[in-house]
This record gives C-alpha cells, structure tokens and sequence, in this order.
C-alpha cells in the first residue's frame, strides 16, 4: 500500500486515505518533498519497486523543497501503486510491482513556476527531466479572524494551495503546501501568495486553482478549523487564485464538526 515517509528518518508519519473512481487510493506525502500518486491501495508490501522515472534539481533549489503529485499508469491504463524518494539530490519515482508504461507528474518549489512532466511511453524514453526553477513573483495577502473562541493559544494560519492541472486530467490531486503565517494578537495576518494567476504552466488549466486556509496550534501543529472567506460561508470556503487580493479579508473559523 502507499506509505507516507519522513525523508529525515524514513519513518512512517501518517496516511491518508481517498476515494476515487470507487477505489480508496493513498495520498502520498514526504516531509520536505510531496508526492501524489494514485492506485488502489493493496494490502502488505510489495517485495520490489522498479525505478520509472527521474527528476534532478538543479543548483539552487533544494529537493527537499520540492513538492510532486504525479501518476502512473500501465499499458492498460490502469493507475499504478507508485512512490517518490530522494537520491542524492535527485527525486526518484517508482512503481511497486506492474511495470510501469506512462508517467505524468507537475512539480512545484517556493518561489518557482510550476514544472509539468508527461512520457506517453517510458520504454521509448530516457526516464528522466530537471527541474530549473523559473523564478515566480508573490502576491501580498492580509487577512483577519476573531481570536475570541482560541484564548491563550498562540495561532498560525496553514495555507493550502489545490490546482487544477490541465496535464493531468480525470485525477484529484492533493494540495500543494505553501507554508504558514503568524497570528498577530489583534488577529490579524499576513502572507505572500505565490503569483500563480501569471504562471504560464498553469494557463491551459480552466482555472488558476484556489487556497485553502487552515487555523492551527502553532505548538501543537493541531488544525482548529477551516478559515473561510466572511463573503463565502456558504460555499466552499476557498480563495480563488487572483491577480491582487484585497487589502483584508475577513474570515470565519469553522470547527471540523461544522464542516
């Protein structure tokens, strides 16, 4: 099944389960580097993975700040039990078991556009791409809760980045992390967004994508709730990706129960 490693000491730190297309699949996150890839989960270990593909991070970015979602998928079509690990430097994406025929992943660092990749047939390629980081611009963001129902906690705000990726159609793709904010006492917060509305890999998509925004223990790590915009409660909560934002945005916490 996926498993979910730390890269600092390869010790198993969390899974999430999915469904899609009537299957339960695994997301897969590496501390420092994420990965997605889509599969049905199976029970047990695989007793051997067959390195498909390999991305090397060029000088100046670390791999450690490179995130990937990516799929597998063999020469039925069928998605494939996959994962990403770090090799001196490089970020290594294999299949647990099937061969594998097709590969399409998107990566993504801070300060970076978005890099996709896309081999239509593995065995007619060389298996493996860069990623040079283009430098991307930031948007200033401001935004602002009530901290009356958090007392004595000190807060931070998770920001979650979900895409919508034309290069990789018919799959769910987990959100990319940006990082997090600081609370101030008076509740307020601030944070630059990457200027995705001005990458050009995302351009083919049908839309920029959307933040997500979480309220967080920042000792304890621990989600208090889902942040949404004041002028959306009764959707789904998420700032969709602009060119500039307003100068504040207020927002409500929701508790998970309420979600």
């Amino acid at each position: 099944m996926f498993n979910l490693y730390s890269l600092r000491n390869n010790a198993v730190w969390g899974i999430e389960l999915m469904t899609f297309f009537g299957f339960r699949f695994g997301v897969i996150a590496l501390s420092g580097l994420s990965a997605l890839a889509l599969a049905p989960c199976v029970s047990g270990q695989t007793s051997s993975s067959d390195s498909v593909f390999t991305i090397s991070v060029a000088a100046g970015t670390s791999s450690k700040d490179v995130q990937v979602r990516f799929f597998l998928t063999d020469n039925s079509g069928h998605l494939l039990s996959s994962t990403s690990e770090q090799q001196d430097g490089n970020i290594v994406i294999k299949s647990a078991g099937k061969p594998a025929h097709s590969f399409k992943g998107m990566a993504y660092a801070p300060g970076c556009q978005f890099v996709s990749y896309s081999v239509s047939d593995l065995a007619a390629s060389d298996r493996h791409s860069d990623f040079q980081c283009q430098p991307l611009s930031s948007v200033p963001f401001q935004g602002s809760i009530s901290t009356a129902q958090f007392p004595q906690k000190q807060l931070q705000v998770e920001i979650l980045y979900d895409a919508e990726l034309s290069d990789m159609p018919n799959t769910a793709v987990s959100p990319f992390s940006l990082g997090t904010a600081s609370v101030d006492a008076d509740g307020t917060f601030s944070f630059d967004l990457p200027a995705f509305a001005n990458d050009p890999a995302l351009a083919r998509a049908s839309s920029a994508g959307s933040f997500t925004f979480f309220l967080t223990d920042a000792q304890s790590g621990k989600r208090l709730g889902k942040m949404t915009p004041s002028y959306d409660v009764l959707h789904n909560g998420a700032v969709q990706v602009e060119s500039s934002y307003p100068a504040m945005t207020s927002f409500v916490v929701q508790s998970p129960n309420e979600r």
